[in-house]
Order: structure tokens, then sequence, then C-alpha cells
């Protein structure tokens, strides 16, 4: 790789990445350059000019972690370390799992102990010391906001029962075959991101959360940046990992190659025409809820069109098909004259989805006996409304004034105080603008509610 290229890509990345310049490894061609946004976190952008279709950046497989449904990692590593090698957790991980394995090593935990290995630092990845420096660009432990990296107070703070739930199977799943990663002074990204929050807090250091263990850190990065490469086959790609989320007209779209049934490599090539200085985004899914965009990546989008509003409606009497039509039609009324843009005008599209289909699906017949109005449909569909607004323990408003707050901190703000604890701050962010952005969902859907009457 060129120095001066691998440079403008480390841009703002620990000064220890310049030391990979003159390494010999294998060679990416990169078109883009990684640069910091005002929240702290960077992005891909171009710095040049492309046309649709253009490779805007190609990465070989033999700088990628490649790993088999079966769980066995078929390129990235030239060894193991020893430890991890004598570890009946991890073993060796060019074999499929062993029969009689623990059911909860699957490919992705064989997959996390690759990038342990690959990052710890002794240059056993193929591309040489690549990975050894790639560990400090990845998200830091405590950046992670996925609900399986988050404390058991934090959990809470996501309102979401079921997604609390999942996260800590999932936590005591990871715990049960961490093997040495387990420890957190087993990698030295968890060691360093641990001494990190502990010189910060010197004097409060047993109010800070219990840290992210090694294999958490690697198993939430493989879930939130592998790329599936065929019907068997899971990537980890670095630097095209790096590309956000864009739910429509994303900058880029993710391709690899293969041949002989061998993957050859990975290339983002441009789906529109891009100029020096646009964001490199990719579409992780098209028709991701925020649901499984937090519980996957970590994060949320404002007006995501994919979302969905969960209510259960209590009707007293029947509905026929003409009362239901009747309904939906003010309702489509009342969402064409609201004022709308940006995201607003995505809570209402998924607001008025949301409500459509469940009164659709209520119709049985024309002329049912003692059928309800359309008015009383609405006022049962209004009641459900309230119902979930009123199952959360905290209003729309104070998480408001709660994220505002946060949001006025400085960006390097680690963590916050939390009655007598300390509790990762980009936690809490990722945690309140989740929860928002289902508030806001259902007050939306109030207010169309509301406005169809006058339809």
């Amino acid at each position: 790789m060129h120095a001066a290229t691998w440079l403008l890509l480390c841009y703002s990345i620990p000064f220890f990445f310049l030391g990979y310049a003159a390494s010999p490894s294998p060679t990416a061609s990169i078109g883009v350059v990684l640069q910091p946004r005002g929240n702290g976190e960077k992005v891909l952008v171009a710095q040049k000019s492309f046309g649709f279709g253009d490779v805007v950046m190609a990465v070989p497989s033999d700088m990628c972690l490649l790993v088999r449904r079966d769980g066995s990692v078929v390129s990235g590593l030239k060894g193991q370390l020893d430890a991890s090698l004598d570890d009946p957790c991890i073993g060796d991980l060019r074999h499929p799992v062993p029969v009689g394995a623990p059911p909860e090593i699957t490919w992705d935990v064989r997959l996390a102990f690759a990038l342990l290995d690959a990052t710890a630092g002794t240059s056993l990845a193929e591309s040489g010391d690549f990975f050894d420096a790639y560990a400090w660009a990845l998200q830091a432990p405590d950046a992670l906001c996925l609900p399986l990296c988050m404390s058991p107070y934090m959990l809470t703070q996501l309102q979401n029962p079921a997604m609390e739930a999942a996260a800590i199977a999932q936590q005591r799943r990871l715990a049960s075959v961490a093997g040495m990663y387990g420890d957190v002074h087993a990698h030295r990204v968890t060691l360093a991101s641990w001494q990190r929050a502990q010189q910060a807090h010197p004097d409060d250091v047993h109010r800070l959360p219990p840290p992210l263990s090694p294999l958490q850190w690697a198993f939430a990065l493989v879930r939130s940046r592998c790329f599936k490469a065929g019907a068997d086959v899971f990537a980890f790609v670095p630097l095209i990992d790096m590309a956000n989320h864009a739910v429509a007209h994303p900058a880029a779209q993710f391709e690899f190659s293969s041949g002989d049934g061998i993957i050859k490599g990975f290339a983002l090539r441009a789906a529109r025409s891009l100029t020096p200085g646009d964001e490199v985004t990719i579409c992780y899914d098209e028709m991701h809820s925020n649901d499984r965009l937090m519980t996957q990546y970590g994060f949320t989008v404002d007006g995501n069109p994919n979302d969905d509003i969960a209510l259960r409606c209590h009707l007293e009497g029947a509905v026929d098909d003409d009362a239901a039509k009747q309904a939906c039609e003010r309702l489509v009324a009342a969402a064409d004259a609201l004022p709308r843009g940006g995201a607003d005008a995505a809570r209402v599209h998924v607001a008025l989805r949301s409500l459509v289909s469940r009164i659709r699906a209520l119709g049985t017949s024309v002329g049912v006996v003692g059928s309800l109005s359309p008015a009383a449909i609405v006022d049962a569909f209004e009641a459900a409304v309230d119902e979930a607004a009123a199952g959360f323990p905290t209003t729309l408003a104070d998480d408001r004034r709660v994220l505002a707050a946060l949001e006025d901190l400085p960006p390097d703000t680690l963590y916050v105080p939390r009655d007598d604890r300390l509790e990762n701050a980009v936690h809490l962010r990722a945690c309140l603008r989740y929860r928002c952005g289902k508030k806001e969902l259902l007050a939306t859907a109030k207010r169309l509610l509301q406005a169809s009457r006058s339809t």
C-alpha cells in the first residue's frame, strides 16, 4: 500500500499507525480518506471523484479474516497464540468446531477468537503487522453501543424488556465459552480501555461499570462489521468495515469476487457519482428496523422508514370491511394534510403504514351486524397508542431533556453519574435516541388518529 494513501486513510488515528506505511503487506486500493466528524466519530469520505460503477476501494482476501459456517477460519491467520491454541474453548481455529463442543461456540464466536489473535500485537495475521495497527482504528470497547456491551443498569435504559433479556442471554452465552478471553487483561485493547477509564476516575473505580471482556469486544465487532460472502463464508473486511449505513441512496455497494470456490477479494463500487468530500456509505440492509439496527449495530436512524409500531388494540365489537376501509381512508387523508418534512415525513409514513395494516387486518366481511363505526375504530387505536406510551417509565419530554444535556457534554466524556454509580455516556445517548424514536412514533400515530376525526 502506498505510504501517502495509508497516512491519509489513517488521519487522526493514533500515531503508531505511522509505522505501518513501510511494512510489507498485501495491497489495498483505496480512494477514500478517514475523517473525524464533530461528534467524535470518523467517517469514510471520497478523496477524488468517482463515476457510477467505479471501484472506490478494493481489499484482497488475504487482508481479511474469513470463516466458514462450520467455524473453520480459512483466511487471515498464519498462526495463533500458544495460549489460545491450548485453550479448550478456542483450540485450532483452522478446523471446524469440534463435535461435542458447546453449542454456544458458533462461527461468529470463532471469528471473534480469530480477530483477537490477529490484533494481539504479535503479527499473527497473514497481512503481517496490519491488524496489529488496525486494532486501534476499530471501535474501542467503551464506544460500542450494542446491547450485549451494556451494563445491567444501562440495559434497563433501553426500556425494552425483550431486548434487555436477549442481551443478558447473549452476555451469559459469551461468558460461558470465553476461555482466556473472558479476562479483560487478556487483550491489549480491552486492557487499555479499562485502564483509561480507571485513570479518568481514579477515586471512583468502584463506581464504574464492569469492563467488557475481550470476547465481548471482538464478538460485538464481528456482529456489527461482518460481511457475508456467499452462502457459507463470513468475512471481517478491514477498511471497508468503516463505511457507515445509509437507509436510502447509499454512496456505494459492497461486493466480493471469487473463483474456483475461493474468495478473491472485496470492493466498494460507487452506486452514484461521488465528488471529493462525499461520505462513502453503504446500506447494511434496506429493511432493517431501528430495533434490528440497535441490536446488531448499536445505533438507530432518526425517521427510519422501516420501523413499526407495536400496539395491542382492544375492540369492543366486530369490524366489517367497509368500516375498516373508511377508517383507513380517513387516516390517509389526515396524513396528506399534516405538515411534514425530513424525519417527520418518515415518522408519518411509518405511523400510517402501521395503523392501516392493523386496521385492515381487523375487517372480516361486509355487513357484519353490530360492526364498530370508523370513529369507534379510531378511538380504540388511540387508546392502544396511549396504553403503549404509558408503558414507558419516562415520557418523551423527559427523555429529550436528558438527551439534550448529554449532547452538550464534551464529545470525549466517557462516564456520567447515575444514582450511586458512573455509567457509560455513549451508551446512555444511544439508549435515549432509541427510546425517543419509539415514543416519537407513538406521538405521531396519536396526532394522525386525532387528525383523522376531522377529515
